[in-house]
């Protein structure tokens, strides 16, 4: 899933497999490749995991050279803190499917991000067992090591309801993408435009604003900006009274009350878990 607001940049997408697919998105600096898997778990056959690194790494290979490179997803593979490369790791010792990754990682010169950032515990689990007692980290972010100082943070959050075994990851990366239409300052003010269109709202409109602008006081010594101020100060007065501010729109009409009660019961019964 990618924000609409930067749906614009995608270059490509492709799935190449029930396990893994790749995503292209337009950057300012690079373009970057994202690489999303889930790897087989602990009890699959050797056969089962080669297969998936084979092609993983053949997806990684066939990414542009140039790109900035992630893979992300659940790769089922705990990080020990006997490896170098998991300082702040979870575990103690990695698992059959860890070392599979240290060695996917070491071979194509990336780093483990989720290894990177000390945080507590419970930052850093992404799995809860459905007995509720034991906790995992085994979902993963990598990314190449020539732009690690890209990668600001990686963490786990807890309270965020999914509506799944796994936790929320959410990384921070430094370098920017380009074109994102951001609009940086004050808010842009807007007015009931469907009262601008009645007859005796626009009569109205050019008689208060005439009033308004008599009773403006400019000076002769006024810098140009100053009474720049003082017009378009009329003129937005003039506008708030006579048509008023247009009402926010609602990005979801389809979210109504009846989602909203039973969105509130979900995240409530999600509390009582955690706890």
């Amino acid at each position: 899933m990618i924000h609409k607001k930067v749906k614009h940049l995608i270059m490509d997408f492709q799935p190449k497999s029930p396990r893994m697919c790749w995503l292209r998105i337009r950057g300012q600096f690079f373009n970057y490749s994202i690489i999303n898997a889930h790897a087989p778990t602990e009890d699959k056959s050797d056969t089962e995991k080669d297969a998936f690194y084979d092609g993983l790494r053949n997806l990684y290979d066939a990414c542009p050279k140039r790109d900035v490179k992630l893979i992300i997803g659940d790769l089922n593979a705990q990080i020990g803190k006997e490896a170098i490369i998991g300082r702040e790791a979870y575990h103690q010792e990695s698992n059959g499917n860890g070392k599979r990754l240290i060695h996917l990682a070491a071979s194509r010169n990336m780093v483990i991000g989720t290894t990177l950032f000390p945080h507590k515990d419970i930052h850093k689990i992404t799995w809860r067992s459905p007995d509720v007692h034991h906790f995992s980290q085994i979902d993963r972010l990598l990314i190449d090591s020539r732009h690690v100082s890209h990668l600001m943070d990686a963490r786990t959050y807890t309270c965020a309801n999914v509506d799944s075994d796994h936790f929320l990851i959410l990384s921070r990366i430094r370098a920017r993408i380009s074109n994102a239409k951001k609009f940086y300052g004050k808010k842009v003010e807007k007015y009931d435009y469907k009262k601008m269109t009645l007859l005796e709202k626009q009569v109205e409109y050019k008689t208060n604003l005439k009033e308004h602008l008599q009773e403006l006081v400019i000076n002769s010594d006024d810098s140009l900006y100053s009474r720049w101020n003082k017009i378009t100060g009329a003129i937005h007065k003039t506008a708030e009274e006579t048509f008023g501010k247009a009402s926010e729109k609602q990005s979801n009409d389809w979210f109504d009350k009846e989602c909203r009660e039973a969105t509130e019961v979900k995240n409530k019964a999600y509390v009582n878990m955690q706890q």
